[in-house]
């Protein structure tokens, strides 16, 4: 049953999360992150540097929240989450109901397995106070 038992990667879809947890510890939609490159040695949890990338190759400087979720700028998302810090980030995103989560910085990014119907249920949080509901499936 590939909607309990394969194993996705979210992709940018995962950035919201990262972007409610900045929101939660008091980081505001128009808060200011850098959208520039940086080079993270072992960043992708292994021992080659990693120097990520925006989809078209481009640096925007200082951004607000709102504009690098909106516009799904990966290197600013990256860079709030080295701001709010890798610790933290893993606590929220755990206290959130996320279970194990690779040790990596590229998880801001989708880079994990997940079920996609474990997935959309973390999405109903969104419209509903940040609670999680539980799912029904209509057979």
């Amino acid at each position: 049953n590939r909607a309990t038992q394969s194993m996705r990667q979210p992709g940018s879809s995962f950035k919201p999360f990262v972007y409610q947890v900045a929101i939660n510890l008091g980081y505001s939609p128009m808060s200011e992150v850098a959208d520039i490159s940086r080079i993270f040695e072992g960043g992708a949890g292994n021992n080659e540097d990693w120097k990520p990338k925006n989809y078209g190759k481009d640096f925007s400087g200082l951004i607000t929240l709102k504009k690098a979720l909106s516009a799904s700028r990966n290197l600013a998302t990256i860079n709030l989450a080295v701001n709010i810090g890798l610790d933290v980030l893993y606590s929220k995103l755990t206290q959130m109901g996320f279970k194990n989560l690779p040790p990596n910085l590229s998880i801001v990014l989708g880079s994990f397995g997940i079920s996609p119907l474990e997935y959309s249920k973390f999405y109903t949080m969104f419209g509903n106070y940040g609670k999680i509901k539980d799912l029904q499936i209509i057979k």
